[in-house]
């Protein structure tokens, strides 16, 4: 029982550590580094539902270069595989939108004069790394990527943003 609450007291102490890490850390820069995520997440999303789309009305596969033609029928499956075909259109704009907006954040992240604030930052917000997984790749300690990372987001700001708080 002793040695479980030591390990409980330790848990409690690495996550009052991850709180007051979080608190003091650039917000703005966390969440426009985010993004990168949050919008391969929405495609992610919408493929998986296109991809139910298909495999419900039984549609091989659509695209803006087949036509769909109308039946007298009036089945409704045209227009299933119209929404089918607005909605590649609609993934094939989100994914140009998070190309452009990842190489535009690898940039910015590229601009920075600190290797290691480069490093940190690319692992944690383009392949999406734990730090615990930057810290191994990286040879560093948890703590280190940690105070690396808050350095970093504070120089990310600094580097991008001009004196009335926008981004540049």
């Amino acid at each position: 029982d002793c040695s479980h609450q030591r390990e409980r007291s330790k848990e409690d102490k690495e996550k009052e550590k991850e709180n007051e890490y979080r608190e003091v850390m650039p917000m703005w820069a966390k969440k426009y580094l985010q993004e990168i995520q949050r919008m391969e997440e929405q495609i992610n999303q919408r493929l998986e539902e296109l991809s139910s789309l298909k495999a419900l009305y039984g549609l091989k596969g659509c695209g803006l270069s087949e036509r769909v033609q109308t039946s007298q029928r009036g089945d409704g499956l045209e227009n299933e595989a119209i929404k089918c075909v607005e909605l590649e259109r609609q993934i094939r704009e989100q994914i140009l939108e998070f190309t452009n907006k990842k190489n535009i954040i690898i940039s910015r992240i590229q601009a920075l004069t600190d290797i290691r604030c480069i490093q940190v930052l690319y692992r944690r917000y383009v392949r999406y790394m734990s730090f615990e997984s930057i810290a191994v790749e990286l040879n560093y300690s948890y703590d280190h990527v940690t105070r690396i990372h808050k350095k970093a987001l504070i120089d990310f700001e600094t580097c991008h943003t001009m004196s009335v708080g926008n981004v540049v």
